[in-house]
């Protein structure tokens, strides 16, 4: 299987986490995920309470640009040459960094029941792995 085609699919992966992250780092209130899951409105929200809503939420985006960006490193030191420990690192780190998500989202589903986006997580992981394994097969 050419190697193009499994950096097509961990590159469609990345830019949907690229696209959570900026998300996250520009949005001006809350996601509508966040509003069920808390049954009021941004503005009825306390203006301390707001303040630390987007405070988290900047934090996980940035924590999401560096887990990308720490993700492209190893990726592009694999590409260059595949050594079995550069790929089991990156490997693990794509599915800890994803699958965690996956679980905090589903977690916040089932005690709110807010519409969190474990489904699209989920497709992330799901094109990261098949990356993976086109690529090292």
């Amino acid at each position: 299987m050419p190697q193009w085609l499994s950096l097509l699919f961990i590159i469609l992966a990345f830019s949907f986490v690229l696209l959570f992250s900026l998300i996250y780092l520009l949005r001006p209130t809350f996601m509508p995920y966040h509003r069920q899951g808390v049954g009021i409105e941004w503005e009825q929200l306390d203006e301390r309470v707001r303040n630390l809503i987007l405070a988290l939420m900047r934090a996980v985006g940035f924590a999401w640009l560096a887990w990308l960006l720490s993700c492209l490193t190893l990726l592009a030191l694999l590409w260059r040459e595949a050594s079995g420990p550069a790929w089991w690192t990156f490997a693990a780190l794509f599915a800890f960094g994803l699958l965690t998500q996956a679980l905090v989202a589903a977690s916040f589903r089932a005690r709110t029941g807010a519409r969190t986006p474990v489904g699209l997580i989920l497709i992330m992981a799901a094109l990261g792995a098949a990356g993976l394994v086109l690529f090292g097969g």
